[in-house]
């Protein structure tokens, strides 16, 4: 008899691109960071929130990660100007198993690929969330980095990638 771990669990490969926003301030540098919305994603409503470094999404055919992360930006953000960093690009490898609002479950093994855009205040005042996300936050990177959900060390570890480039 199979357990609750294995009904109705189907699995999906993805790669995605993304952008972390960095606002350079008098008092250090400061990370965008959006919180998703859950209904968006059809989660059951107890899921938790959903903490992420910045846009991103999958790589379409045709693509290169940069284009896709820009792309994402421009969607999820509203912001289509953004700048890359090109020396920082940080990827991390995940699997995780996410439920849906109809009791199923499907197994997800990602590749992430980040790079770092700064902007300004101007910019984030700019800022048109899609419904992907409900809201925003701008934190110093090691608060951004206990805002996470802790189980999400993958992001975690990225912020750390970061902060060690920008300092």
């Amino acid at each position: 008899m199979p357990t609750d771990q294995t009904v109705n669990v189907a699995s999906k490969v993805s790669v995605s691109a993304g952008i972390i926003m960095v606002i350079k301030s008098p008092s250090g540098p400061k990370v965008v960071l959006m919180k998703q919305n859950n209904a968006h994603y059809e989660r059951p409503w107890d899921y938790g929130e959903v903490i992420d470094i910045g846009p991103k999404g999958g790589i379409e055919d045709g693509e290169t990660p940069t284009d896709t992360a820009l792309r994402e930006a421009k969607e999820e953000t509203g912001l289509a100007d953004l700048k890359l960093d090109k020396e920082f690009r940080a990827e991390v490898e995940y699997e995780f198993d996410q439920p849906t609002s109809n009791g199923s479950k499907f197994h997800i093994k990602k590749k992430a690929i980040y790079y770092l855009a700064y902007i300004t205040e101007e910019d984030v005042k700019r800022i048109r969330l899609s419904d992907e996300h409900e809201s925003l936050e701008i934190l110093p990177i090691n608060q951004a980095m206990g805002r996470i959900e802790q189980t999400a060390v993958t992001k975690i570890n990225v912020l750390k990638k970061l902060k060690e480039y920008i300092h």
